[in-house]
């Protein structure tokens, strides 16, 4: 079975600079999710995911 890391955190924090690095020392497909959900402000960070 793969692995699946998920990286989380405030903006401009490194997050993605951490979890490329990750993925090439671990042998990991990078996937990056940047972009692809709308900021809500208001919104509980844990209903953001929520589908």
């Amino acid at each position: 079975m793969g692995r699946i890391v998920v990286m989380s955190g405030y903006p401009a924090a490194g997050k993605s600079t951490l979890a490329r690095a990750l993925a090439e020392r671990l042998d990991l497909t990078y996937v990056c999710k940047d972009g692809n959900r709308p900021v809500r402000r208001s919104m509980n960070p844990r209903s953001a995911w929520a589908s």
